[in-house]
């Protein structure tokens, strides 16, 4: 009879035991699957953004196979968990997402976009922009134009100031650097600054690139002969003389990557720059303006040579 009672209990025990068990299990996964869970905040017809996507989640799925990937729409999206990862697309997304809690990471941005929604860093906010690094502009610049001395840019609204960074590197570098800002007459502002540059740098800037201001560009730093350094393939398309600029595909792999650090709780800088880049020349021009440019392939291999220095 008491061991009957003893069995029983040792019986009741186990049961007790197993049922303790299955429930840290049920605890240990579900805090598996939020903290292992990735939100894409994008705009889904946006064929950049699906580019993006699609590189983004190969790169992140081959680090880690069980990664649970949510894509939303920057016009629905909603956050279940702040133990989730939230990476972001362009700059709508960036602004709606830039007050919730959790890490989140910005994309397809442009540096002084990020600075103008956080005004001074802040922890759990990184970003991957696609502005290229300033040393890899100079350095193409230099090497495209070896002759130029005066590098003029002009500013606008979207891109308020240069980094000290920049004029650090101008400096180092010999040349003389001129800025002008966009103001009501913007073909006299870069009539302007064109008559005192040999080569004018172009940043990501609506209010300095646009659909309304691209032939004034193109046109005026023709007739003044002043090559144009840009930042997308359009805008060799649309009569720069070259560009630097990241695919989608490059800086979704490498969001993915930073993802990937992040997550496993590795560090991982605020401010990241595309690692990877590509350039487009416009030789036609080029020879127009009796500038012998090296190849593509030749400038790319100097600047990522000069780079592993």
């Amino acid at each position: 009879m008491e061991r009957q009672r003893i069995n029983k209990s040792l019986k009741n025990s186990h049961q007790i035991l197993s049922a303790l068990c299955l429930l840290l299990s049920l605890v240990y996964t579900n805090f598996s699957v939020a903290s292992d869970r990735v939100d894409i905040i994008s705009i889904p017809k946006n064929s950049a953004h699906q580019r993006f996507i699609a590189a983004f989640k190969g790169e992140l799925l081959r680090l880690r196979p069980n990664m649970n990937i949510i894509e939303q729409s920057v016009n629905e999206y909603k956050l279940d968990s702040n133990d989730s990862l939230t990476v972001t697309l362009g700059s709508r997304a960036l602004s709606k997402t830039a007050s919730l809690k959790g890490k989140k990471l910005h994309t397809l941005i442009a540096h002084s976009l990020y600075e103008k929604i956080y005004q001074t860093d802040k922890k759990d906010a990184y970003h991957l922009t696609f502005d290229q690094p300033i040393k890899r502009i100079l350095n193409l610049q230099s090497l495209a134009f070896p002759h130029s001395k005066t590098v003029g840019i002009l500013l606008g609204n979207k891109h308020p100031k240069i980094s000290r960074e920049f004029y650090k590197e101008i400096k180092r570098s010999g040349r003389k650097l001129i800025i002008d800002r966009v103001g009501d007459d913007f073909s006299g502002t870069l009539l302007k600054l064109l008559s005192k540059s040999d080569s004018l740098l172009l940043f990501p800037d609506s209010s300095v690139v646009n659909r309304t201001t691209i032939n004034t560009l193109v046109l005026d730093s023709f007739r003044m002969r002043v090559p144009l350094l840009g930042y997308s393939k359009a805008l060799v398309k649309a009569g720069a003389m070259l560009s630097i600029y990241s695919t989608p595909e490059e800086m979704g792999k490498q969001s993915a990557q930073i993802a990937n650090r992040i997550i496993a709780g590795k560090s991982v800088p605020l401010h990241s720059y595309p690692k990877q880049f590509e350039l487009l020349v416009n030789y036609k021009l080029s020879r127009i303006y009796d500038l012998d440019i090296p190849s593509e392939s030749e400038l790319h291999a100097k600047i990522v040579a000069g780079e592993l220095k």
